[in-house]
């Protein structure tokens, strides 16, 4: 603003020297008009956007600056005996009302735009806080569901084993305490390395190994790559669980479940297979835990995940495409 008010004063003086001078002797005014200006505006409490009354303000208080230093300039032209060749005191006082009219305009307006940026951006964070928020909540909500459905089955299976074998009963209440401290450890955590969801896997397959013993076998590969990539938690425990509820009821025993886990370029692909065929009626079935895993994988990948369920080759696989890290991560 100061170089602006040093170019027009030198128009005005038809004199550099006195120009300058004018300028410093004028520099704390307009300093502490620019202060008061903003105060003023910062205390109104007006909208940062630019509708009538914001602007009426600005127009308005602009004047005042401009009236105020015009006076003190007029002194001090006056006192130092400045005065300009060219224009009459009044033409003079005229076009510097004006000029830095314009000038406090300018400033003011561009306060308000600055403050409506940084007001947009500060709500743009805030929106975008309670969005991750709000999703954080919906995706335990979502996790939430599957804890009472997975006890409620390992429960009905332990019962179901006490009368007739209870040994197995009670391995499988040990296992199923180890799998619960686990649940209660990871229950705030929305993300995990793959590595951990497969140690939840193992502690959950020996539940189920403890009550069929050599009728369940279990093959697990995963690449070291894929063992360190980040998925939501209890990823892999709708997929497995299912494969061992409908697997065990399409055919006889020995049943083969199958875990791999591969990575290519960006994407993690997880396979969960089981020997059996699927209908109709049994993709319907498959319930809850699958809804939920389909919900979470909106969620954390939007578009970034494909989930299918199909026969192949004598056997049924559920197979995971997830590319890239979960936005949770």
């Amino acid at each position: 603003m100061a170089v602006v008010a040093l170019l027009l004063r030198t128009t005005f003086q038809n004199n550099f020297l006195q120009a300058l001078g004018l300028t410093l002797l004028l520099l704390p005014v307009e300093i502490l008009l620019s202060v008061v200006l903003r105060e003023v505006y910062r205390r109104s409490k007006l909208p940062v956007s630019f509708p009538v009354r914001p602007v009426g303000w600005v127009v308005a208080l602009s004047l005042v600056a401009a009236c105020v230093e015009t006076l003190v300039a007029h002194g001090l032209l006056h006192a130092l005996g400045w005065a300009s060749p060219s224009w009459t005191s009044l033409e003079a006082g005229l076009l510097r009302v004006i000029t830095m009219w314009l000038v406090y305009m300018t400033w003011g307006m561009g306060y308000f735009w600055v403050k409506s940026e940084y007001s947009e951006q500060a709500a743009t964070r805030r929106g975008q806080r309670l969005q991750t928020e709000a999703q954080r909540i919906e995706l335990q909500l979502l996790r939430a569901q599957l804890d009472p459905h997975f006890l409620f089955h390992s429960l009905d299976g332990i019962a179901s084993e006490i009368k007739t074998n209870p040994d197995a009963a009670v391995e499988m209440v040990d296992e199923l305490s180890d799998y619960l401290r686990y649940s209660l450890e990871q229950r705030n955590r929305l993300i995990a390395p793959l590595d951990v969801e497969l140690e939840a896997m193992r502690a959950y397959l020996r539940i189920e190994q403890a009550r069929f013993g050599d009728q369940l076998n279990v093959s697990i590969e995963v690449t070291d790559d894929a063992r360190h990539r980040l998925v939501p938690s209890f990823l892999l425990q709708p997929l497995v669980e299912n494969a061992v509820k409908h697997g065990f009821k399409a055919g006889p025993p020995p049943w083969n479940l199958t875990i791999r886990a591969t990575t290519h370029v960006d994407k993690l692909i997880v396979e969960v297979s089981n020997n059996g065929r699927l209908t109709t009626e049994s993709f319907k079935l498959a319930g809850a835990g699958l809804e939920s895993l389909q919900d979470r994988l909106s969620l954390l990948y939007s578009d970034r995940s494909q989930f299918a369920l199909e026969n192949h080759e004598g056997r049924v696989r559920a197979i995971l495409d997830l590319d890239g890290d979960p936005c949770a991560a």
